[in-house]
C-alpha cells in the first residue's frame, strides 16, 4: 500500500476515486477467479480434460465415445428390461442389447452429430398476446 500524503480536498477527491476504481478492479478479479474454480471442480470438466489429455489419436476418442454410449444403453436396458426379471427378461435384454450394440457402433457419428445438433440448439420463445 502506498503512503501518500493528501495536502487538499482534490487530492483526496481523487485518492477517494482511485482506490474505488482499485477495488472494482480486484472484486472483478475475485470474481473471475471463483468461476474459473467452480468451472475447474466442474466432474464433467475433469473428465473431459482428462480424456483429451490421454487420448490425442481421433480414433481412440471415437472408441472411448462408443464404449460409453454402450454401457450407458446397457445400463438403461438392465434398469427397464432386467436381466433379473426371469427368463424373459434375461432374453430380451440380451437381445436388445445386442441391438443396441450393432445400431451405435454402425452409427456413433450420426448420433453424435444428433446430439451436437440438440445441445447448439436454441429454445424457441413463444409470443404471447
Amino acid at each position: 500500500m502506498e503512503d501518500q500524503k493528501i495536502m487538499n480536498h482534490l487530492e483526496l477527491i481523487s485518492r477517494i476515486n482511485y482506490l474505488k476504481l482499485e477495488k472494482f478492479k480486484q472484486e472483478e478479479e475475485i470474481i473471475n477467479s471463483y468461476k474459473e474454480l467452480v468451472v475447474s471442480l466442474n466432474p464433467l470438466s475433469i473428465l473431459k480434460e482428462s480424456i483429451n489429455k490421454r487420448t490425442e489419436n481421433r480414433d481412440e476418442k471415437v472408441d472411448l465415445l462408443k464404449i460409453g454410449m454402450n454401457t450407458v444403453a446397457n445400463f438403461f436396458i438392465n434398469r427397464y428390461w432386467g436381466k433379473n426379471r426371469g427368463i424373459k427378461g434375461l432374453i430380451s435384454s440380451a437381445l436388445i442389447e445386442l441391438i443396441s450394440i450393432t445400431f451405435i457402433n454402425e452409427n456413433t457419428s450420426k448420433i453424435l452429430l444428433g446430439i451436437s445438433k440438440l445441445m447448439r440448439r436454441k429454445p424457441v420463445k413463444e409470443d404471447y398476446y
